[in-house]
């Protein structure tokens, strides 16, 4: 893999659409409901599972975590498709359910599975 891509040549342009973390020392992109869940329509055309993510708010113009995440891990034996769906479906829910529940507007950082 090429040092340039954060993930790889083909996650990154799915994801760096939403705001650079990498001032904050983070090697990802924190994206608005909206275009998260496009990311991860995306990512699940490519078979690419998510592994999780974190959450954001803008404070003062600053990115600050809000120590909020979810993960989703591979069940034992669960065929690599299967996992790219459940763990797509995760996400989405988690997003939009965490949309619904604040109104403060949150940026979300999706970790892909390379």
């Amino acid at each position: 893999m090429d040092s340039n891509w954060v993930w790889s040549e083909r996650i990154d342009p799915v994801l760096e659409t939403g705001v650079e973390l990498f001032a904050q020392g983070i090697h990802n992109w924190a994206l608005p409901e909206q275009q998260a869940m496009i990311a991860l329509s995306h990512l699940e055309e490519l078979h690419v599972a998510v592994l999780g993510g974190d959450v954001y708010q803008m404070d003062n113009g600053q990115l600050r975590p809000v120590s909020d995440n979810w993960y989703c891990d591979r069940m034992p034996g669960e065929p690599e498709q299967e996992f790219v769906g459940r763990s797509i479906r995760k996400a989405r829910d988690y997003i939009s359910g965490y949309c619904g529940r604040t109104t403060a507007v949150p940026l979300f950082a999706i970790v892909p599975k390379i």
